[in-house]
This record gives C-alpha cells, structure tokens and sequence, in this order.
C-alpha cells in the first residue's frame, strides 16, 4: 500500500527535475504558411493562461495540421498538459514526439517518466516504457543541446540515467522479477544516491526476495528513505509514513525499537550499506545471550537444550534415540522432595526452577549415612537416563550414591552433659 502511495508523488519529483524546453530542439529555419498562423503561433507562445493556450493550440492544429512548425507545436502541447496536470494527455504527446523522430529526448524523458507517474501496470503500458526509457539511455549523447558544455551535460546524463533506471526498475518490480528490479534500482542510485522514493523501492524490492540474509540490507534501504532530509527526500505524511512503516519492520525484525535512530543517522549519511554496517536480528541477539548464559552456567545450559528436545512432540523419539542409557555429565539442582523421608531412594529435583519438579533420581540404596533434606537443598549428581514421560515433564535418572553430592550429612550425636561431682563428706 506505502509504494502505490508513493508513485504519483516520485513522479512528481521527477517532473520537476529537468527543465527541457524548446533549446532541445534545434531545428533548422522554417516557415509559416501565412499571417494567420504566425498569429497564431504568436497567441501561443504569449498566451500564459494553460486553458486558453490549449484553445489555440487546437485551433492551430486543426487549421495547420501540416505546419512546418508539428514539432514545437507538440512541445507546446506537453507544457500545457503539463500545467493542466493532465499526465495522461501528456504521454499521448510524448508518444507523438517519439513517432515523428524516434530519437525525441524529449519525447523519451516524458515517456520514461510518465510511465511510473500514471503508474498504469498493464503489460502493453510496461512495455511501452521499458522501451522508452532503453531508448532514452542509447539515444542520449545523440541528442546533446547544441551549445551546451560538457559539464553541463554530464550533470544532466546522470539525471537522465537515473530516471531511465528508475522506470525499468519500477516496472520489473511491477512484474514481480526483484532481481532485475534490484539492478535498476541500484543503477539509478549510482547516478543519484539521494532519491527516497528509489531508495525505499530498493528496500523493497530486497526484502521481497525472502532472503534472511539480506533482510537488514533492506532494512537500511528502508531507513534511508525515512531518515533523508533536503533534495531528494520524502515530505509530509508520506515521510511519516515511511518512518512508521520502517520502524514496524524494525522492531519485528530486531525485537525492539533499541538502537533504531543510531540506524537512521547511518542511513543518512551512507547512499548504500558498508561493512561497518550491523544490525542484529533478535535471533541473533538472542544466539548471542544464550552463548554468554552457556558460558557463565555452562550445567545448566546443557539441561535447558536436552529438556527443550525431550518437551517436543517428538521428545519420546528423542530419548530413546539420543538420552536413553547415555551417561548425563554433572548437573546441579534443588530437592523437591524425597521418599522415603529418611535414607531415601527416590529424589526429586529441579534444575531450572527450585520447586518445579524435572528429574526423579533412583537410587538402589540411599547414601551413606544420609538423612532428611528440605526442599530446595542444593545437590550435584550424574547418573544414567533410564525412563522418560512427556506430559507430566519427568527424566528418570539411576544415580549411584557416591555420585550424589550435597545430600546432608546426619548431625553429630549429641554429647551427654557432664554434670558436677558430688562431694563425699566424711564423718568424723
């Protein structure tokens, strides 16, 4: 919805960017055919309201349709469509040009930009303009303005380029072929970097490919169009629009809206991503926590990957193939409870939260000179997996007592008081 929003106003951005008058047309010493179309001509060219200029126009193609003077007419035509805002008049003039000399500049320029103004998707339409805009980027340097310098030309080729590229791109995006819509797009930023419109295209057009790889490549497109201020930039609602929409993408894609202005400040000052530019996925982020927490409680890492595996839908699968009699390095957790009350055989315990039961340990015989524990005793086994149940969650682990660690000791015996020695008193 955000790119149909935006053709009319790209396109009107490129109507603006060259001022092609009638100096593109050199034509060699012509005449009128008599007074009453010189007076005409006059009328014109003086004429500075687009409604009555029309008027003429009509009036002097319909009494002079051969006149000497078709070519200058029709260019006439196109500024006063143009003032009307009638884009769909102009194109018909444009075509005009383009069928009295093939090689038009102008013809072509307004052809190529029209086609992503009218926004008109029909294949014949596309078609057209793709034409139109091959035609423009070969024929160019044919149709330099006489007089013209060099630098002024080249300036003017660069704008030319980048409209022509942006028309093919637009219109491969349009048939929904994103490869070659890229290579446009990416073309006609080489010849201008600071085009938003383009810009966001490109992001879109990326992100369109569905390659995970590629999405903060698009991401950064995105927020260039939102974030690029003066010639070339987005204005108004559309601006705040693009910003809206790029802030949405981000935060889907990163987890939340932290860092998203340091991304925004790099779109802007860059016409296209460096190395230097990262954005992590909230994947990513969350690989990289999960490294850290691994590093630091490296036991209870290694539980949370093997109870994620067992609690799936093909957890029983999972255990027989992969836990079952397969000895469990040393894991910490606390007591939930155990039976019997004392010198017990069975111990349940938690790994990840201290009253959630996980792991019931069997023991043949209890440990030595073990006595009751309180819930959430901290204690260290390993122990062999034996038998597995999904719902409820519960890991059964044969453990050999001498592998339990942290099982309380019974107290000491308590020592007899030693009471006063009673004093013998002798008789005299």
């Amino acid at each position: 919805m955000l790119v149909r929003t935006w053709k009319i106003v790209a396109a009107n951005a490129l109507v603006a960017v060259l001022g092609i008058g009638t100096a593109w047309c050199q034509a060699p010493k012509k005449e009128v055919k008599d007074r009453a179309e010189y007076d005409l001509f006059m009328s014109v060219t003086k004429e500075t309201n687009d409604a009555k200029r029309l008027e003429y126009l009509n009036t002097w193609k319909e009494k002079y349709p051969d006149s000497a003077y078709k070519a200058e007419r029709l260019q006439y035509y196109l500024s006063t469509y143009k003032g009307l805002n009638n884009g769909a008049k102009m194109l018909e003039t444009a075509k005009e040009m383009t069928a009295m000399d093939p090689k038009s500049l102008m013809g072509l320029y307004w052809q190529t930009v029209l086609t992503v103004t009218l926004a008109d998707t029909a294949p014949d339409a596309l078609a057209a303009g793709e034409k139109a805009a091959n035609s423009l980027i070969a024929n160019m340097d044919a149709n330099k303005p006489a007089g013209a310098t060099e630098e002024a030309w080249q300036k003017e080729k660069k704008t030319l380029e980048s409209v022509a590229h942006t028309t093919l791109g637009w219109a491969a995006m349009q048939r929904k072929n994103s490869d070659a819509a890229e290579k446009s797009f990416a073309t006609s930023l080489e010849y201008n970097p600071n085009n938003a419109q383009v810009a966001y295209w490109m992001g879109a057009t990326i992100l369109a490919q569905r390659k995970g790889e590629r999405q903060a490549e698009a991401l950064f497109y995105f927020a260039r169009a939102a974030a690029m201020t003066g010639p070339g930039a987005l204005a108004g609602p559309v601006k705040q629009t693009a910003d809206q929409y790029f802030t949405k993408l981000y935060t889907t894609y990163h987890g939340d809206a932290s860092g998203i202005e340091d991304v925004k400040k790099y779109a802007a000052a860059n016409p296209k991503p460096g190395p230097d530019f990262k954005l992590l996925s909230k994947l990513e982020i969350q690989n990289q926590k999960d490294q850290e927490f691994a590093k630091q409680n490296p036991q209870l890492a290694l539980w949370m990957r093997v109870k994620t595996e067992l609690a799936a839908a093909n957890g029983e699968q999972y255990f027989a193939e992969h836990v079952k009699d397969t000895a469990l390095p040393p894991l910490r957790g606390r007591l939930v409870s155990h039976k019997p009350a004392k010198f017990p055989k069975e111990i349940v315990v938690g790994i990840e939260k201290a009253d959630v039961p996980e792991i019931t340990l069997k023991l043949e015989n209890p440990p030595k000179g073990a006595v009751k524990a309180d819930p959430g005793t901290e204690i260290e086994f390993e122990g062999t997996p034996v038998a597995f149940t999904r719902e409820p969650f519960n890991l059964t682990v044969e453990v050999e007592p001498a592998k339990l660690k942290g099982w309380p000791a019974p107290p000491p015996p308590a020592k007899k008081a030693v009471g006063a020695k009673k004093r013998v008193v002798k008789k005299k």
